[in-house]
């Protein structure tokens, strides 16, 4: 809806802006005065309702005012000719919503709880008397939604907080909403991702907003991969739309995520926290120790703190969060390396069938535990035979095999290249959300 802008007079002197200048005021201003609040893009919620009096006639012209209880922050309305109000955007959070009207009592009911992408109704029964008089009534919770029909679940701020998270990200949540299954064995893993799939669609159809922002990974939106880390403690709630979207939403086809982020109130809240996990207090995993390695170094730190608070009361707020980790893990690998003969030149190969075969192949049945040779065998000299007789290359032999491990594992592979089990520790590596 576009709304005309008041003038605006000032004392002193008038500069003049040169056409430029002016030309680019004039589409910033326009395209200002064109944007329109949507509620499904702002990560907010929309609070509706009629004014009715004692008998259930509709009241028009009544005076409806919504005050945000957190941060005393209040919204303004006028009842239309049917009684009906509406704010359509609003951070979410309680509210205290009252009714006023000349010749009627006002009406407060306080606790209203409006949630991301929620269209929260109520109604306001004003009763005859002094408008000084004040009846105060406590909300009650709506047991069914009445005004949509899409299907949705909304994750609370206790259920973020309380719920244990491997590598604390709260979209692992999505796996406990109705309709939507996913691999909890990824979850926990070292890599601490998972795939969601929404009512049968192929894991990647979902679209994850924060604040109204796309924030999906745009090659594979699976809902908890996000282009942009979240954080639980900066996390208010989320809501995820699992059937009968509404026109608003659009890109994929499977659910979709409304993530809102926290806000300061009148009220200084923060918290401190860290999260460790270290080798001391793991155990050996079965397939270690039937290898006989040991059990691998893990020391992962994750700290933050986060701040919120007025910085003028009812007006201004502010709201800061910091999160880092620090992480040297170990993991082990299963990877092909050369034989000590294989790396002076020397190839071996079967010439005779190994056990349970009709033709000389290589498998590892050719060979023991120690990988000696359980039949017949023949093998080629590459660096003898080099017809140019220029031998192995000395910077391969010297600076790249030195960091092979030789093979301890002669049980898969082949007579020649028998496979290794290795571990690689990559560096620590600070990381900042």
């Amino acid at each position: 809806m576009l709304r005309p802008i008041p003038s605006i007079e000032r004392g002193g002197p008038m500069r003049i802006l040169s056409s430029r200048v002016a030309a680019s005021v004039g589409a910033v201003a326009c395209a200002l005065s064109l944007a329109t609040p949507a509620a499904a893009q702002t990560g907010s919620g929309r609070l509706s309702g009629l004014v009715e009096d004692a008998t259930g006639a509709l009241v028009p012209g009544a005076s409806v005012v919504a005050v945000h209880e957190p941060t005393g922050v209040r919204h303004d309305t006028v009842t239309t000719a049917s009684g009906q109000f509406v704010f359509p955007s609003l951070p979410v959070g309680p509210y205290t919503v009252s009714g006023t009207l000349s010749g009627f009592k006002t009406r407060t009911v306080t606790g209203n709880q409006l949630t991301v992408g929620a269209d929260l109704s109520i109604i306001l029964v004003l009763e005859p008397g002094n408008v000084q008089e004040t009846v105060t009534v406590a909300a009650e919770a709506p047991l069914v939604q009445t005004t949509e029909s899409s299907v949705s679940t909304l994750v609370s701020e206790k259920a973020i907080v309380t719920l244990p998270l491997n590598g604390r990200n709260p979209l692992h949540l999505i796996g406990l909403v109705p309709g939507v299954a996913g691999h909890s064995s990824e979850a926990t893993s070292s890599s601490g991702t998972a795939t969601h799939y929404v009512n049968g669609d192929r894991g990647r159809g979902i679209t994850t907003t924060q604040d109204g922002i796309d924030i999906s990974d745009p090659v594979i939106p699976r809902g908890e991969l996000t282009n942009a880390p979240v954080n639980p403690e900066a996390l208010q709630e989320f809501r995820v739309i699992t059937s009968n979207a509404k026109a608003e939403y659009g890109r994929s086809a499977g659910g979709q995520v409304e993530l809102v982020t926290k806000s300061g109130t009148n009220e200084v809240r923060g918290t401190i926290y860290e999260f460790l996990r270290n080798t001391a207090f793991d155990s050996n995993s079965y397939f270690n120790e039937l290898q006989g390695i040991p059990k691998e170094v893990l020391r992962r730190n994750q700290f933050g703190l986060s701040l919120g608070g007025p910085i003028r009361r009812d007006k201004a707020f502010f709201f800061v969060n910091y999160e880092g980790q620090r992480r040297t893990q170990e993991t082990s690998n299963v990877v092909i390396v050369p034989t000590d003969a294989l790396r002076r030149g020397q190839f071996r190969f079967v010439t005779a069938p190994c056990s349970g075969q009709t033709a000389a192949q290589n498998r590892p049945g050719c060979v023991d535990a120690q990988g000696n040779p359980l039949v017949p065998v023949s093998s080629y000299d590459l660096a003898a035979n080099d017809p140019r007789g220029i031998g192995l290359d000395r910077v391969i032999q010297n600076e790249t095999l030195k960091f092979l491990p030789l093979p301890n594992d002669f049980s898969v592979g082949t007579a020649s290249t028998p496979r290794a089990i290795a571990g690689t520790r990559p560096p620590t590596r600070p990381w900042t959300r």
